[in-house]
């Protein structure tokens, strides 16, 4: 008996090239599964004392499919991907500057 085969994730992402993604320009992108190993901080000091905490959260990875082919996009020889984010910002401001 043959092993099901999940069929491919596709969705439409913006095309790789800056000037065709400028102009609104789509194609098809594989879903690739990930699993979070590690997340860091970038922390910053504002001149008023003010620290600020930046963390990026990746919500999906792509693998960009050629139009033409359907097989995956390579530059360089590495595969194209992309990738949907979203961000935590907190900002801890030093007592002066907190109302009671």
């Amino acid at each position: 008996m043959a092993d099901k085969v999940e069929p491919r994730r596709v969705r439409m992402i913006p095309h790789p090239d800056p000037n065709k993604a400028s102009l609104g320009q789509k194609i098809k992108g594989l879903i690739v599964d990930f699993e979070t190993t590690r997340e860091d901080w970038n922390i910053y000091q504002l001149e008023d004392g003010t620290r600020v905490r930046i963390r990026i959260h990746p919500t999906q990875f792509n693998k960009a499919l050629d139009p033409q082919t359907e097989e995956v996009m390579y530059k360089n020889g590495q595969p194209v991907y992309g990738v949907e984010t979203g961000f935590e910002i907190i900002f801890e401001p030093t007592e002066a500057f907190t109302k009671p």
